[in-house]
């Protein structure tokens, strides 16, 4: 049995780089909607976390219960983050938000190719250098989330 999986054998990110950086290595293995993800979580030492994460700070249309154009954007929105996020590396600084008994909420970074250049939340990590998008802020950039307080 190997003892990692090896979604993490690629992962362009080090285990010590990201953690250094106070953030987690991740991969995503399913989308629920434009603002909801579940997440394979490398919390160091071969233990993995498989997690549902609230992408903190944004809201997009809601796929169940919307009609007409609302659930064109919800569909948009969760067709734009399968694109962005599914079975790709990702990181993820999180934390449970009290307000809403515990749920995890967090801010998710992934390498986009045309990522537009300026935007707000942009990392680099050593040692290779690559520059991470802010999922969070991009869904906004792009009219497909709005911020929440």
């Amino acid at each position: 049995m190997p003892r990692k999986p090896p979604d993490f054998d690629n992962h362009p990110a080090s285990f010590s780089a990201v953690t250094a950086s106070g953030l987690t290595r991740g991969v995503c293995y399913h989308v629920v909607d434009g603002d909801t993800a579940d997440f394979l979580i490398d919390l160091g030492w071969y233990h993995y976390s498989y997690h549902a994460l609230r992408f903190e700070g944004i809201n997009t249309a809601e796929l169940r219960g919307t009609r007409g154009a609302e659930r064109d954007r919800a569909i948009a929105a969760h067709q734009r983050v399968q694109a962005l996020l599914l079975g790709r590396p990702v990181l993820i600084q999180a934390h449970k938000q009290a307000e809403t008994f515990g749920r995890f909420v967090a801010q998710i970074w992934c390498e986009v190719p045309a990522a537009p250049p300026g935007l707000p939340g942009a990392i680099r990590l050593s040692p290779n250098g690559a520059t991470w998008t802010s999922i969070n802020e991009l869904l906004v950039h792009e009219g497909l989330a709005d911020r929440t307080a």
